[in-house]
């Protein structure tokens, strides 16, 4: 500004004519106001400016340049050279600087400068020249702009979507975007997976064509659930956290599913894991559960019928023999708990349940057969067997002196239909022995209980120099899971009290035979027992009864035809069953019921109270 004053004072001495002076300095006025207005412009403009001359001196430059660059608010920067202000930036620019000066154009999108305060800052910069009104080069003109957050964001951000992208290709849960159509012509949802990361594919088993593609179409079976879901999702913003089974996958998935993006966009992120393997273990864990309540309940029947024999007995050592047997009992589990219910080994179940002998073993107990391994169930049965053997032995056999010795052997011998199995228990050099004149619960656990149970007989010869007992069996009753035993002849010789009398079907045959005697004993009618579903189906069709006692559980098979039978004719029947009430098959649930261990008294009652109804309505 001070040049253009310098300049109309000049032009006031020239020797001109009046109207000329007026005219040049009129001119001269309109380029003082331009100046003045684009000073102003480059002051205030929003982005860092500054002009300078051919020397890289300061002519202009914006506010912004000042605060950009850190400079004092009240430093005077024209006429400065340009070096002098920067002097950081002189070894790189000087070349660059010329170049423009000559009338090239340079610039740069990234790059690192530091500030004449020392601050490090990225920088966007253009350097141009400029023309005067003849046109020559006037100078250089600088637009710059601090970039620094812009990049440390842009590279947040890109790192951000790297750590993103390795976290979604690694992470081994399931994970994918789905776009929901919610205004399909027939009013159904439809959704396509528009990104997926590999454990996606791993946990679905989808193939990597059905991204992009709708699943109405591409996987048409599959559940509508899905659908509902994620439309319910897309519709309303509210996240779902659920457990679902896709039946066409054979999966159960534990999902997470939100909304992501603008609600118009209908995106639902999916985050999910593949928990079928942990269903099926809570499935089984269940069934343990449930077989183990069984198990325990079937345990503490026979308990029962234990005591009750034993009371049966005397009362003069009941707790001795009580505990003994119960022993037995803990034994037979102990040895069936460490083979993991697997089958286990003939001899080693021997010495479990004559352990007690301690020093006798194989000095008077001699023990003698082939390397066998027999079924869990029939391990049961032989044990309860052996151990009352034991007791005998050592109350009134051969080993109830110094001098008497037992030989256990056993053998598989060929037949012509089947592998015959024989054990044998052979007393000698003991009290002379005679057969009792009652058969106590000992003799019936070790006799006919354990023929019914296998399948075959038992033979006790009691010679004068001791007992000699047999039990002979088919091979495959000790290696397999027997449903049932035969059924055996009823044991009740009462005459008929009403009809035909009360059919028993229960399994296990000691617990049958005391429910057939309970209920011999009371006055009733016995039909059976039967040990499994066929026989109690032949003692129906030849003999309609009265009433039967169903007991749920027959091993490999329930009940549950017999009562569909049963309610065919109108036999009124009711159960018993270790099972809880819930877990009894439909057609016995209305039936009533009875939970193991029995007690007798309510039996009675219960059998008692439907005959009386039984007799109402024939009336």
């Amino acid at each position: 500004m001070a040049q253009i004053s310098h300049a109309l004072l000049k032009l006031q001495r020239l020797p001109t004519t009046r109207q000329a002076l007026k005219h040049g300095a009129h001119e001269l006025l309109r380029l003082a106001e331009r100046e003045a207005q684009l000073a102003l412009f480059v002051q205030h403009a929003p982005t860092a400016i500054a002009m300078f001359d051919r020397d890289m001196r300061y002519v202009a430059y914006s506010d912004r340049y000042v605060i950009d660059y850190h400079l004092p608010d009240d430093i005077d920067l024209v006429g400065r050279s340009y070096y002098d202000v920067n002097p950081n930036f002189t070894d790189g620019c000087r070349g660059l600087n010329e170049r423009v000066i000559k009338g090239e154009t340079v610039s740069a999108e990234e790059e690192y400068f530091t500030l004449p305060d020392g601050t490090p800052e990225w920088l966007r910069w253009k350097m141009a020249p400029w023309y005067d009104a003849a046109g020559d080069i006037g100078g250089a003109i600088l637009f710059s702009e601090v970039i620094t957050e812009q990049l440390q964001a842009r590279r947040a951000l890109k790192e951000s979507e790297a750590r993103y992208k390795a976290l979604f290709e690694s992470i081994d849960a399931g994970f994918c975007v789905v776009e929901v159509k919610l205004d399909e012509p027939d009013g159904r949802v439809d959704y396509r997976v528009v990104e997926a990361n590999p454990a996606f594919y791993d946990s679905t088993g989808f193939p990597r064509e059905i991204l992009g593609a709708w699943l109405r179409k591409a996987a048409p079976d599959l559940e509508e659930h899905w659908y509902e879901i994620y439309g319910g999702i897309a519709r309303t913003g509210e996240p779902a956290r659920f457990e679902e089974h896709s039946e066409l996958l054979d999966r159960w998935f534990d999902v997470f599913a939100f909304r992501i993006d603008e609600p118009e966009d209908c995106r639902v992120a999916i985050l999910f894991h593949d928990i079928s393997d942990r269903k099926r273990h809570e499935d089984h864990v269940s069934i343990l559960l449930k077989e183990v309540n069984h198990r325990s309940k079937n345990m503490l029947a026979l308990i029962n019928v234990i005591a009750q024999r034993t009371t049966g007995e005397g009362h003069a050592d009941f707790i001795s023999k009580f505990s003994d047997r119960l022993a037995a009992l803990a034994a037979n589990q102990d040895i069936l708990v460490l083979s993991d219910w697997a089958p286990v080994e003939l001899e080693r179940l021997v010495r479990s349940q004559l352990a007690h002998f301690g020093d006798l073993l194989d000095r008077r107990i001699h023990i003698e057969g082939p390397a066998l391994t027999v079924f869990p169930g029939a391990a049961e049965r032989l044990g309860m067997a052996l151990h009352e053997l034991g007791t005998n032995a050592s109350k009134y056999g051969a080993l109830s002196n110094n001098g008497g010795s037992v030989h256990i052997t056993w053998q598989i011998r060929p037949e012509d239909v089947a592998p015959e199995f024989t054990l044998q228990w052979r007393e000698e050099g003991g009290p002379a022995v005679r057969a009792p004149k009652r058969k106590g619960f000992g003799s019936v656990i070790s006799g006919d209980v354990l023929g019914s149970q296998l399948e075959g007989t038992v033979t006790a010869d009691y010679r004068s120099e001791g007992l000699v007992w047999s039990l002979s069996c088919p091979w495959a009753s000790l290696t397999e899971a027997v449903d049932a035993p035969p059924d055996a002849p009823s044991v009740s010789s009462a005459p008929h009290v009403d009809g035909n009398g009360v059919l028993v079907l229960e399994d296990d045959p000691l617990l049958a035979l005391s429910v057939a005697e309970a209920l011999s004993d009371a006055g009733f009618d016995v039909i059976g027992p039967a040990h499994n579903a066929d026989g109690a189906m032949e003692m129906i069709a030849g003999a309609r009864p009265d009433m039967a006692i169903l007991d749920v559980n027959l091993g490999r098979e329930t009940s549950e035809r017999v009562a569909v039978e049963l309610q065919r004719l109108g036999v009124p029947f009711l159960c018993m069953s270790a099972y809880s009430a819930a877990q009894i098959p439909e057609p016995l649930r209305n039936a009533p019921f009875l939970g193991k261990p029995l007690d007798v008294g309510l039996l009675l009652e219960a059998v008692r109270s439907g005959s009386k109804n039984l007799a109402s309505s024939k009336k």
